[in-house]
C-alpha cells in the first residue's frame, strides 16, 4: 500500500531526481519507476527507481568505466539530495497553505466589514468600496505568490 502523502506529479518527481520530463518517462517506460495513476507517482518510487536505472545502466556500461563512475556518483548525489529537495517541496506546499489561509481570512474580514451606523452613509459606502478593492488585491497577490511558489507552472 503506497503512502498517499508521498504521491507527487511526475513533473515534480522529475525535478526531484534532477532529470527532464522526457528522461523521467523513459525510465518509467523501462519499468524502473511506477506511475500509479496518469501523471502521478510517489517520491519513493521515483528516487529508488531512478537509482535502480542508474545502477543497471552502469552495469551495461562496464566497458566505459568513466561513464560508470559518473552514474554511480550521480546515483549517490541523488540519494543524498532527495531528502533536502523533498523537504523543499513540502515547505512550498505548507507555504502555499499559509498564503491561502491568510488571504481567505483577510478577505473574509474585509468583505464582512459593515460601517453602517458608525459613520456617515457616504463614508460607509466609500469604506465598503475600498474594502472590496483591498480584498480583490489580496486575492490577486495571493495567486501571484502561489504561482511563484509553484515556479510559475500552475499545479505542476
Amino acid at each position: 500500500m503506497r503512502d498517499l502523502h508521498d504521491e507527487i506529479s511526475t513533473s515534480t518527481a522529475a525535478r526531484l531526481i534532477g532529470v527532464s520530463d522526457e528522461m523521467f518517462r523513459k525510465v518509467a517506460r523501462a519499468g524502473h519507476i511506477t506511475v500509479h495513476r496518469r501523471g502521478f507517482t510517489t517520491a519513493t518510487s521515483a528516487v529508488s527507481g531512478y537509482a535502480r536505472f542508474l545502477k543497471q545502466d552502469t552495469a551495461r556500461a562496464d566497458a566505459h568505466a568513466d561513464q560508470s563512475r559518473q552514474h554511480i556518483a550521480r546515483a549517490s548525489v541523488i540519494r543524498a539530495t532527495t531528502a533536502r529537495r523533498r523537504a523543499g517541496l513540502i515547505e512550498a506546499a505548507e507555504a502555499e497553505l499559509i498564503v491561502r489561509t491568510v488571504a481567505e481570512a483577510a478577505t473574509s474580514c474585509l468583505r464582512g466589514l459593515d460601517a453602517a451606523g458608525h459613520v456617515s452613509p457616504a463614508t460607509a459606502q466609500a469604506l465598503a468600496v475600498a474594502a472590496r478593492n483591498a480584498a480583490a488585491r489580496i486575492e490577486t497577490e495571493a495567486t501571484r505568490i502561489v504561482d511563484g511558489l509553484r515556479g510559475g507552472r500552475g499545479n505542476g
